[in-house]
C-alpha cells in the first residue's frame, strides 16, 4: 500500500542467482540495485504469491485477492514461522545451513484484500531483461521471468489494478473504464490499525513502526489534456476489519478514470544493522538533499560509492544523497582503518559537496589535499565530492596532538571556511604542539583547547590562511558561515574572560561565566562566542560574547544578505543575566532542580554585530537545545535540536507538524519569526526512544531538511530512503512542508462523512479535502471564512494589508496582468484571476493592478484589507452553488513588487 522505499535484491530473492541481467552491474552480490521488479512464482514459494518483489527489510506480494507488504528487521525474535513468513506457509531457506546462519528477525505482515472482487491472478505486463536461475537441491528452474509492472484485469466490473516497481519504490493505481463504479473499490485491511489523518493521509501502525500513505490523488485524460478529480480516502470498521475506499467528487464518467495514492513527503531512516547517526544535512539549487554522518555499520545500502564498504575501526563516515522524492541515489563510506566522525555538510551553487570532521586513521582517503599526511593522533579532515559523489580532493587539517572540524560552509567561488579545535595537552608525555597556521587571525596558540578557523581554495590544495580564535581557558568552535563579501562569522564557546580572549566590537566585551561540569571531566559552556574574520584572515572584524551567568553556548550561525547575523544555541542563564530582548520568549523555562535543564537560546544582531534586534528563549520545563538553525527568504529562523520538555510546557504554536513527543528525549524543530517576535509553530519528531535532529537546511522551494538520528522502532515514518528502522540507532532524514498562510473555514464540511469541520488551507495543503479544496454548505449567500494569516514578516498581519479574491470558475480561470504603484509604475508581473464583479481601478488603496493592456479593473471580489491583528473573520457574498476560487494578496515587503499572491483554493459550494 505505501509507496516504501525499496532497497532491493537480497542476495538475488534468497535463492536465486542472475543469468544474464544487462542492466545490473557485474559486481552482483555486493550491490543494492535502484531498478526494483516483480519476480513470477513457478514454484519457489506457496502458490498464494503469485508475483514477488524483494527488498532488504520489505517484502510485496501480489495474490489473486489481493497484496501484502511484509516488513522485517533484524532483532531478537525467533526465526519465521509459516504463519507469518511472506509466502505465507512455507519458510523460504535454501537448507539448514542457511537457516542456522541467517540472523533471528522480526516480521510485521499487512493484508490488503480485494472485498467483493472477482479473484483475478495478477500479470507482468512487459518482461524485463532479467532472467533469474532457481538452484536447490531438489529443484533447478531457469529463465524465471521478471518485469517492472504488472497488471490484474476486471479485479471489479471495468475496474484494472496495476503495480509499477520504480526506482526503489513501488506505486500502485486503480485504473477505471468508462462507466465503472469507483464505489467497488473496497479494500480490507488486516495486520495493522488504520486511520486518517487530518490531511487526508492514511496512516498504518505496525509492531514495527508507523507507515503512512499521503491522501490519494485523481486524473481523467481527456482529449490530450490530464484533468484533476477530487478524491479523497475512506475508513470504515467492518465486522471482520476495516475497509478502505475512495470518495470520489465530479468526473466525466463516460471517460476513463485512475485513482492512485500519492506521497507528498518523506521521513525515513538511513542506516544498517549496527549504529548509524547523521550530523549535517544542506540541499541543491535542485532540491537533491546530501547527508553526512558515522557508523559502525558494515551493510549500509552504498550507491555509486568511491568506497564501498567500512574501512574498519569503530567508526566510519558515510556521505548519503537523497533526490526530493526521498529516493536514495548515492551513499559512500569515507573512512581508513581506525574511527571517523563526522559533523557537517555543506554544498556548493554547483551541487559540489564539502564535508568536514575528525578521523584517527593515518589511511584516511586522501587525494590533492590540503595536507596528505596525518599529523597527530586526532586530525581534522575536509573532504570534497562532485555532484555525482565522486571525490575531488580529501586531506587532514591538524596539528601533533588532538584536532576536529565541527562545521564548515563553502561560498559561491568554492572556498571552503571550517571551524574546529585544537588541543595542547601539555602533557610531556604527548608530542610537542604544532599545529600549521597560516596568515591569521591569531597565529598563536593560547590555552588548553583553542578554537581553531582555516580557509581552503577550491582546488583543495592551498590553505588560505589558518590561525586560532581562544583564550587563556577552554575554547571550542563549533559553526560558520560566510557573507558575499567574503567575511567569516565563527561561533562556538568560551571559558576565557577578556583579558585573554579577543573581545572587540561586539556584541558584548565581558565575559559572564557559569561554566558547567561536563561528564566530570572538565568545565564547557562558559558563554557563547562569535568572531567575524576578514576576507584575508589576518585579522578579526568583530568578536564578542553572547550570554548570561549562567552556561551558554552557540552551535549555529547564519548571515542574511543585509549583513544581520542570526546564531542559536543553548543557556542555562536566566532573563535577569541574559540580555533578552523582544522575543520569542524573554522568560527563561528550563529552571532547575531539573537536571540537565536549559533552554534553546536564539538571537539576532544588526550589521555590525553591536546590537541586538531580538534575543530570547525557545523551550519548555526541561532541557532543550538547538543544535543548528537556518533562515528562509523572508528572514524566519528556524532551529533543530532536541528537548526533553513536555507537550504542555513546550511552544507547540501556530500550524506546524505536530509528531508526538515519546521517549525521554525528542527531536524539536521551531520556526521563529523575523522579527524574534514569537515561535510560529514548534514540533517535535518522536517515537518511543530517543531523537536528536542535528542538522537542518532550506531548500529554494522553502521546504525545510531535518538531519539527525533515532533509537526508535516507531518513529513517524512517512516515505523515504528506508521506513523500516534497520539498527540500533539509525540517522534520519525528514522534509517538512513550510507554513505561510492558513483559511480556516469553520463553517465546512467533510467531503467524505459530509460532516461539519473546520477545514485548513496552509501553502497550498488541505486538512481534510483533496486538491486544495474546501467544501461549503450553501446557506443563502454568504460564506464564512476565518483568516489566520503569518505576514511575511513572520508575525499575524497587523498593518500590512489583506486582501481575499474569490472568483467563478477553477484556478485556470485566470488571466496575466501587471501590477503597479499608485503612481502607475509597474511594479511586477503576476497572474491574476478573470473578475467575478468589475468595479473600482483602486482595490482599498493596497495597490492598483490593471490588466496587460493597461485597463485598470477590479480583478476579483476585494474584501476591504482588515488592520487589526489575526485571526480575524470575513463574510464573502457568493451568488450561489458552484465552484469558486480563493487567493489571497499579501503586502510583502521582502519582494521588488511588494506583494505576494498566494496559492490558490478552490470553494465547493453545495
Amino acid at each position: 500500500m505505501s509507496r516504501a522505499m525499496l532497497s532491493l535484491l537480497s542476495l538475488v530473492l534468497d535463492l536465486v542467482q542472475a543469468q544474464t541481467a544487462p542492466t545490473l552491474p557485474s559486481e552482483f552480490e555486493s550491490i543494492r540495485p535502484t531498478a526494483a521488479f516483480f519476480v513470477e512464482n513457478q514454484g519457489q514459494w506457496d502458490p498464494a504469491a503469485r508475483l514477488v518483489l524483494r527488498g532488504d527489510n520489505e517484502d510485496l506480494i501480489l495474490g489473486k485477492s489481493g497484496w501484502s507488504w511484509v516488513l522485517r528487521r533484524a532483532g531478537e525474535a525467533p526465526i519465521a514461522t509459516a504463519e507469518n513468513h511472506p509466502a505465507g506457509k512455507a519458510v523460504v531457506w535454501l537448507d539448514e545451513e542457511e537457516r542456522l546462519m541467517a540472523p533471528p528477525v522480526e516480521w510485521a505482515r499487512i493484508d490488503l484484500r480485494l472485498l467483493a472482487a472477482n479473484e483475478v491472478e495478477p500479470q507482468l505486463v512487459a518482461l524485463g531483461p532479467t532472467r533469474l536461475d532457481l538452484l536447490r537441491a531438489d529443484e533447478q528452474r531457469s529463465s524465471i521471468p521478471t518485469g517492472q509492472v504488472s497488471l490484474a484485469r476486471g479485479v471489479w466490473p471495468g475496474i484494472d489494478l496495476r503495480f509499477i516497481a520504480e526506482q526503489d519504490r513501488v506505486k500502485h493505481q486503480f485504473e477505471l473504464a468508462a462507466g465503472a463504479r469507483p464505489q467497488q473499490v473496497r479494500i480490507g485491511i488486516f495486520g495493522a490499525h488504520p486511520q486518517l489523518a487530518e490531511d487526508g493521509s492514511l496512516i498504518l501502525s505496525t509492531a514495527l513502526g508507523t507507515i503512512r500513505d499521503a491522501a490519494p490523488i485523481a486524473w481523467q485524460d481527456i482529449d490530450g489534456e490530464r484533468r484533476p478529480v477530487d478524491v479523497a480516502y475512506t475508513l470504515e470498521a467492518g465486522c471482520d476489519g476495516w475497509q478502505l475506499g475512495f470518495e470520489v467528487g465530479a468526473y466525466d464518467s463516460e471517460h476513463p478514470l485512475v485513482l492512485d495514492p500519492d506521497t507528498l513527503v518523506y521521513c525515513g531512516y538511513i542506516g544498517g544493522s549496527d549504529y548509524d547517526e547523521l550530523r549535517g544535512i544542506d540541499v541543491t539549487a535542485e532540491g537533491k538533499i546530501w547527508v553526512v554522518g558515522h557508523t559502525a555499520s558494515m551493510d549500509l545500502p552504498v550507491r555509486g560509492a568511491f568506497q564501498g564498504s567500512n574501512a574498519g575501526g569503530d567508526f566510519d563516515c558515510f556521505v548519503a544523497g537523497v533526490d526530493k522524492n526521498g529516493v536514495l541515489r548515492n551513499l559512500t563510506y569515507l573512512g581508513g582503518s581506525d574511527r571517523e566522525l563526522a559533523y557537517d555538510l555543506s554544498v556548493d551553487p554547483a551541487g559540489n559537496v564539502y564535508v568536514a570532521g575528525g578521523t584517527n586513521s593515518p589511511d584516511f582517503p586522501t587525494a590533492v589535499g590540503p595536507y596528505l599526511t596525518q599529523s597527530g593522533n586526532l586530525d581534522g579532515f575536509v573532504t570534497k565530492l562532485d555532484p555525482d559523489g565522486n571525490l575531488v580532493y580529501s586531506g587532514f587539517l591538524g596539528g601533533s596532538q588532538f584536532d576536529s572540524i565541527r562545521g564548515n560552509e563553502v561560498d559561491a567561488a568554492g572556498n571552503h571556511y571550517v571551524i574546529g579545535r585544537t588541543v595542547d595537552t601539555g602533557d610531556p608525555g604527548d608530542p610537542p604542539y604544532t599545529f600549521p597556521t597560516e596568515v591569521g587571525p591569531d597565529l598563536t596558540h593560547n590555552g588548553i583547547s583553542d578554537a581553531f578557523v582555516a580557509k581552503i581554495n577550491p582546488a583543495g590544495d592551498d590553505v588560505l590562511y589558518c590561525g586560532f580564535i581562544g583564550g587563556s581557558e577552554i575554547d571550542y568552535g563549533r559553526d560558520v558561515d560566510v557573507d558575499a563579501q567574503g567575511y567569516a562569522y565563527y561561533v562556538g564557546w568560551t571559558n576565557s574572560d577578556e583579558t585573554s580572549f579577543p573581545a572587540l566590537g561586539g556584541p558584548d566585551l565581558s565575559y559572564n561565566g557559569g561554566e558547567e561540569l561536563w561528564n566530570g571531566q572538565f568545565l564547557q559552556y562558559g558563554d557563547g562566542f562569535l568572531t567575524r574574520v576578514t576576507p584575508d584572515g589576518a585579522s578579526y572584524a568583530a568578536s564578542g560574547y553572547v550570554g548570561g551567568t549562567g552556561s551558554d553556548a552557540l552551535f549555529g550561525v547564519r548571515v542574511d544578505g543585509l549583513g544581520g547575523v542570526y546564531v542559536a544555541g543553548h543557556t542555562t542563564s536566566t532573563e535577569s543575566s541574559l540580555p533578552v530582548k523582544f522575543g520569542p520568549d524573554l522568560t527563561f523555562n528550563g529552571a532547575p532542580p531539573t537536571e540537565p535543564y536549559g533552554d534553546a537560546l536564539v538571537a539576532k544582531l544588526k550589521p555590525g554585530m553591536t546590537e541586538y534586534e531580538f534575543l530570547g528563549f525557545v523551550g519548555g520545563d526541561d532541557q532543550d537545545r538547538a543544535w543548528r538553525m537556518d533562515i528562509d527568504a523572508f528572514g524566519r529562523m528556524y532551529i533543530s535540536g532536541n528537548t526533553r520538555s513536555d507537550r504542555l510546557s513546550f511552544p507547540h504554536q501556530g500550524h506546524g507538524p505536530r509528531l508526538n513527543d515519546g521517549g525521554d528525549e525528542d527531536a524539536m524543530l521551531a520556526m521563529i519569526s523575523a522579527n524574534g517576535s514569537r515561535v510560529i509553530y514548534g514540533s517535535y519528531f518522536a517515537g518511543s526512544g530517543r531523537e536528536i535532529a542535528r542538522d537542518l537546511a532550506i531548500d529554494p522551494d522553502g521546504y525545510v531538511h531535518i538531519a539527525g538520528w533515532s533509537t526508535s522502532p516507531t518513529f513517524p515514518l512517512v516515505a523515504g530512503p528506508d521506513l523500516v528502522k534497520p539498527g540500533g540507532a539509525d540517522g534520519f532524514v525528514a522534509r517538512v512542508l513550510p507554513i505561510e498562510l492558513l483559511l480556516r473555514a469553520g463553517n465546512a464540511i467533510d467531503p467524505a462523512t459530509r460532516e461539519r469541520t473546520d477545514m485548513l488551507y496552509v501553502n497550498g495543503q488541505i486538512g481534510n479535502g483533496p486538491q486544495r479544496q474546501l467544501f461549503i454548505p450553501y446557506g443563502g449567500g454568504t460564506v464564512t471564512i476565518d483568516v489566520d494569516a503569518i505576514g511575511f514578516d513572520g508575525k499575524p498581519l497587523a498593518e500590512s494589508d489583506f486582501v481575499l479574491y474569490i472568483w467563478d470558475g477553477e484556478p485556470s480561470a485566470r488571466e496575466a496582468a501587471h501590477v503597479v504603484d499608485p503612481q502607475g509604475r509597474s511594479i511586477g508581473t503576476g497572474v491574476f484571476p478573470t473578475p467575478l464583479t468589475t468595479g473600482s481601478s483602486s482595490i482599498q488603496g493596497l495597490r492598483t493592478l490593471v490588466n496587460t493592456t493597461g485597463r485598470s479593473k477590479l480583478l476579483g471580489q476585494a474584501i476591504s484589507p482588515i488592520k487589526k491583528p489575526a485571526p480575524f473573520t470575513m463574510n464573502v457574498d457568493i451568488p450561489g452553488p458552484g465552484t469558486y476560487t480563493l487567493q489571497a494578496l499579501i503586502e510583502d515587503p521582502n519582494k521588488p513588487s511588494g506583494v505576494t499572491l498566494s496559492n490558490a483554493v478552490i470553494l465547493i459550494v453545495q
